[in-house]
């Protein structure tokens, strides 16, 4: 990124950016030459200003000949931290870039599971069903999900991967005897894994 910053007319600009935990980033501030100078702040998450209601974790400056500054941070927890730029005068012309290893966040995912009936006869058949919906409850189409069974509710099998290409699916299972079910996504490279919750069906 680029920008234009005066000391009287415009004399900051604020970047904010989601840091993952654990993951070294580097801020570089320069400024072109025969231009003025500028200071690079970099702000706690909590800063509610970026005047006097803030706290700063780290800084630079491209003063006195110094055309590029840097900060090289590894956050300790995830959130958004704030970046500034103040001018140094009144013809700042400056270069800003993230440099890091991030990696960018998988969207967060559910996947939903009910059943045409939770009490069935020994080798009675149910219906299970559901839907894989993204975080805004938006079904993601094209994906797939894995049923699983279990008898004591804790060890799980994977019977059958199931097409959810509409973003919902169903399967028709026969149940000899009371068995938990559940579907999971396994996610991809842009949504996260997601277990459903456990469903009991139980067969007399």
């Amino acid at each position: 990124m680029s920008g234009t910053l005066d000391s009287k007319t415009k004399p900051n600009d604020v970047y904010s950016i989601d840091l993952t935990y654990g993951q070294e980033i580097l801020f570089t501030v320069h400024s072109l030459p025969n231009h003025t100078g500028n200071h690079m702040t970099l702000l706690t998450p909590s800063s509610k200003s970026i005047f006097g209601d803030h706290e700063d974790l780290a800084s630079a400056s491209t003063y006195n000949g110094q055309q590029t500054g840097n900060i090289l941070y590894t956050p300790a927890v995830d959130g958004a931290c704030y970046v500034r730029i103040t001018a140094g005068g009144h013809n700042d012309v400056f270069d800003f870039t993230i440099a890091g290893s991030a990696e960018t966040p998988l969207y967060p995912t559910s996947v939903y599971v009910h059943a045409s009936r939770t009490t069935v006869s020994r080798g009675g058949k149910v219906v299970l069903g559901g839907s894989l919906v993204d975080q805004n409850l938006k079904t993601l189409t094209g994906r797939s999900v894995a049923l699983q069974r279990s008898y004591d509710g804790k060890t799980w099998t994977t019977m059958q991967t199931l097409s959810a290409s509409s973003g919902r699916y169903s399967a028709t299972v026969v149940v000899s005897k009371s068995t938990w079910f559940r579907t999971t996504f396994a996610g991809d490279s842009d949504h996260g894994a997601c277990v459903s919750r456990k469903l009991l069906v139980k067969a007399k």
